[in-house]
């Protein structure tokens, strides 16, 4: 029967209706069609039947995570007013607020929303960018009036956001900065939250939060929780957006906002303040302390209501890219989103690619692959091998990690491909991807996207997981989803940095998988020493990648999985070797759970309020 018959099409149908009706009696039936619409146009029917049942299906909904953990009580402001007092840095934030048009209901529950702020030592700086509506200048001269903390310039002339940011800038004395959307809102304990934070490190020049949206009637929706600072990320999205906080004097000395990408141009503002502080000097503050408001329009609502975001995203990152000499293109991905293509290596180096478990599928993997100076070492059990790069490497009875060290001494190539023997590449040209981006100075390792037989995700978003009853100390998210899907956030299907990369493949320099001194096999001899590298190399300074760009499919069904457990032993020393590092994973949210196909949200989150530590002895994170 045809994808188009009639009763196909007629399932198809009914399947998400059944879903989309309750929704739509519990939640703004306008805000829901435009969503659906968006993410049709991005995703196809596919992308909305997923979204539908993963909503439907959930029964940790957001409204009741925020009435359990994201609800200030009196008690709770009591107490943050109390903590306040205690703190022994208490610097100024100035609020940059650029206008125009702003209907009176928004532009009145923005300014509210930083009037109520439970921390004071604050100042709102608005800009003006010539709103034709006088209605506008009449609301900005009341509050002025009304609150000598609120700093007004009327713009003589429009000038669009950054040229309005930069005039909002020109009148901020605060130590540090933060960006406010004219028609958005904070939340009572942001500034508090955002303070906390420089007490405990004073030496911190951007901060940024987990963020929601906020419909017209004030319900809140669609949070985004964002992995610590990722460089890698943050060049194919704009992982920083609200809340973000920066310095002052370095918004300054970088020059402010760059006219010529509005509509991104906080994103560019965070690439170039990244690009100017140490990474250490970045910090996430794991919670929501922004509410966007979803309105027509408004990017809250879809990137595809703003077309110039996309072109003004692309250009941002091509100017990020020529400021740190990184010879890479820029491509559009989806949604806004973009794709930082490296080029091949010029000329190709030998790539030492060494196969764990024998020469299984070797002829295969060499026919599919286009770069062309490549050496093949077998490690295992020995059989017959035919074409000339393939060699063997005597370790048939010697545990694995010392197996793979023993084939890394006799590997010849500037690059090491360590991978398991039954996966072959889906595109000739995932040896080139890896190598490209293993030979920035500042990766340790790279990692592809691994597939099952089926086609669907083995490996996309590997995370550090403390499985405390068994040996397990790793999760994958997105397992068996189809080879497309995105994730939440666009994790799925976006390059970025992860703390561990799945062990069936990664890739490195050879000189710097030597100055780790290899795999500790004395330690993990026969499990978990690929992650054990993975964290060496990030106590060394690395960063390690991972990229959906390079994509390996399993040969056959019941192919080998390369263990993320070890032997109990092994997995006990892991953990207290890495016990600071299995607390939270920074690539990770403590917001949302583990033990899920999908990042779920965590009843209760790991992380705790701040204002109750001494109170309940919680050890806040």
């Amino acid at each position: 029967m045809s994808d188009y018959s009639p009763s196909k099409w007629r399932d198809k149908i009914r399947a998400p209706l059944v879903i989309l009706l309750p929704l739509i009696r519990r939640r703004n039936a306008r805000e829901l069609i435009g969503k659906a619409y968006s993410l049709w146009k991005r995703a196809g029917f596919r992308g909305v039947w997923r979204r539908l049942t993963f909503f439907n299906l959930s029964s940790t909904s957001y409204s009741n995570w925020v009435k359990q953990y994201d609800t200030l009580t009196e008690n709770d402001q009591r107490a943050i007013v109390s903590h306040i007092a205690q703190l022994q840095y208490r610097p100024r934030i100035s609020i940059l607020m650029p206008t125009y048009n702003t209907p009176e209901r928004w532009l009145r529950q923005a300014i509210e929303s930083v009037r109520n702020q439970l921390y004071t030592h604050w100042e709102l700086c608005v800009a003006d960018d010539a709103s034709p509506d006088a209605r506008v200048r009449t609301l900005l001269d009341e509050y002025q009036r009304l609150d000598a903390r609120i700093k007004i310039v009327f713009r003589p002339r429009n000038g669009h956001i950054s040229a309005a940011s930069n005039s909002a800038l020109a009148i901020a004395s605060g130590d540090f900065s933060a960006l406010l959307d004219h028609d958005d809102e904070l939340p009572k304990h942001a500034l508090y939250m955002v303070v906390v934070a420089l007490n405990d490190n004073p030496n911190l020049n951007l901060l940024y939060s987990d963020e929601d949206k906020i419909t017209e009637n004030g319900r809140r929706f669609d949070p985004t929780f964002k992995p610590e600072w990722n460089p890698d990320l943050c060049t194919a999205q704009n992982m920083v957006s609200h809340f973000g906080v920066y310095r002052t004097e370095i918004l300054r000395a970088i020059g402010g906002f760059h006219e010529g990408v509005e509509g991104s141009q906080d994103w560019d503002l965070a690439l170039r303040v990244a690009e100017a502080v140490p990474a250490a000097s970045i910090k996430r503050i794991p919670h929501i302390l922004y509410h966007w408001r979803a309105i027509a329009g408004s990017t809250a609502i879809g990137h595809g209501e703003k077309n110039y975001v996309i072109q003004a995203s692309q250009q941002l990152v091509r100017e990020h890219l020529h400021r740190t000499g990184r010879s890479a293109t820029v491509e559009p991905a989806f949604s806004s989103y973009v794709r930082v293509r490296d080029p091949a290596p010029d000329p190709p180096p030998l790539i030492s690619l060494i196969l764990l478990g024998g020469a299984l599928h070797s002829e295969a993997l060499i026919q599919r692959t286009r770069h062309p100076n490549v050496e093949v070492i077998v490690c295992g059990r020995r059989q017959s091998i035919q074409r000339p790069p393939i060699r063997e490497t005597d370790g048939e009875n010697v545990a694995p990690a010392k197996r793979a060290n023993l084939a890394a001494k006799e590997a010849k190539g500037e690059i090491l491909c360590i991978m398991n023997n039954d996966f072959l590449p889906m595109e000739a040209d995932w040896l080139e991807e890896l190598a490209g981006q293993a030979l920035r100075p500042e990766i340790g390792a790279v990692g592809p996207k691994l597939l099952d037989a089926n086609g669907k995700i083995l490996s996309a978003l590997t995370v550090l997981y403390d499985q405390s009853k068994t040996n397990r100390v790793a999760w994958r998210f997105y397992q068996g989803l189809p080879a497309d899907e995105r994730g939440l956030i666009g994790r799925a299907a976006l390059p970025q940095n992860l703390t561990i990369l799945h062990p069936a493949c990664y890739v490195l320099r050879t000189s710097t998988f030597h100055a780790m001194e290899g795999f500790d096999a004395e330690y993990f001899p026969n499990g978990l020493f690929a992650l054990d590298l993975n964290l060496r190399l990030i106590q060394a300074g690395y960063r390690n990648l991972w990229t959906p760009y390079a994509c390996l499919i399993a040969a056959a069904r019941g192919a080998i999985d390369q263990s993320l457990t070890g032997s109990s032993e092994e997995a006990h020393r892991f953990r207290t070797r890495w016990k600071e590092a299995m607390r939270d994973d920074p690539a990770h949210n403590p917001n949302l759970a583990y033990d899920s196909t999908w990042p779920l949200l965590a009843f209760p989150p790991r992380t705790q309020k701040p204002w109750r530590k001494q109170r309940e002895g919680y050890n806040e994170r």
